[in-house]
């Protein structure tokens, strides 16, 4: 050490290589050391902004009116939905029957029926809450069924999934007649408490006649969500469920999921 120091004093161009090499190594060291410690700060950081991004959707639903309706004053503007985020800490796509369990619980405000989305589109619906954790069948599960639309005529169809593959599902109860291309948006309908309308689904990518005499196309549809790698989701409440369900359960109306 003494004999490189001397050496490295005494020599201009053996120090300048030594002090290089030396600022390489820390410079190394330091990256290392930086990209490991933003790793770990990931889950912090993937939190908050799942928490900024749920306060965001109430406000957007607060105030967005749709392009038919009448302008209200803001003091009397009431929301329909309340947004929650929560991680997914156990999903399962290999079964007939695929769920995903939630990390939070009735004590932050789960309830057993709210619809379940990602940035992708719709995830499915919670179907049992416990104090910390809540479970909920997702579109993979074969009793499943999904109100939704199409995007570009507006007509009505149930998504159901038939048990093959994770990344497809089926749209009913769409009649012969109606006009469907490949690529058609499939969105949320909002005609039941689960979801609000315009969630993603999915897109058309098979229409054929369904055999037999049926009277409704044989529509298959390219499920948006990767349901692979489900991570931080949303949590959706309709805040009149209560009060529709009692209605619809008086006139012996079954919502479909």
């Amino acid at each position: 050490m003494i004999a490189l120091s001397l050496l490295f004093s005494k020599q201009p161009q053996q120090g300048s290589v030594a002090l290089n090499s030396a600022n390489k190594w820390v410079g190394g060291i330091l990256d290392t050391q930086n990209t490991i410690r933003e790793y770990f700060e990931l889950r912090q950081i993937n939190a908050g902004l799942l928490e900024k991004n749920t306060k965001l959707l109430g406000e957007l639903a607060l105030y967005k009116r749709g392009v038919d309706s009448v302008y209200i004053p803001l003091d009397s503007v009431q929301q329909e939905y309340a947004y929650f985020g929560a991680k997914i800490i156990r999903n399962s796509i290999h079964l007939n029957r695929n769920y995903f369990t939630l990390n939070k619980g009735s004590k932050d405000g789960i309830q057993e029926g709210m619809g379940v989305f990602n940035e992708e589109g719709a995830i499915g619906r919670i179907r049992s809450v416990s104090e910390n954790y809540a479970v909920g069948f997702s579109i993979l599960h074969t009793e499943t069924k999904l109100s939704a639309v199409i995007a570009s005529s507006g007509v009505l169809g149930s998504v159901s999934w038939d048990g093959q593959s994770a990344k497809q599902a089926k749209l009913d109860f769409v009649p012969r007649h109606v006009e469907v291309a490949v690529g058609d948006r499939i969105l949320t309908s909002g005609f039941n408490t689960i979801f609000p309308p315009g969630i993603p689904v999915g897109r058309v990518s098979k229409v054929e006649t369904a055999s037999g005499n049926s009277n409704y196309l044989d529509i298959t549809i390219d499920l948006e969500v990767n349901f692979s790698s489900l991570n931080y989701v949303y949590v959706v409440n309709h805040t009149n469920k209560e009060e529709l369900n009692e209605l619809h359960e008086a006139a012996q109306i079954d919502d479909a999921f």
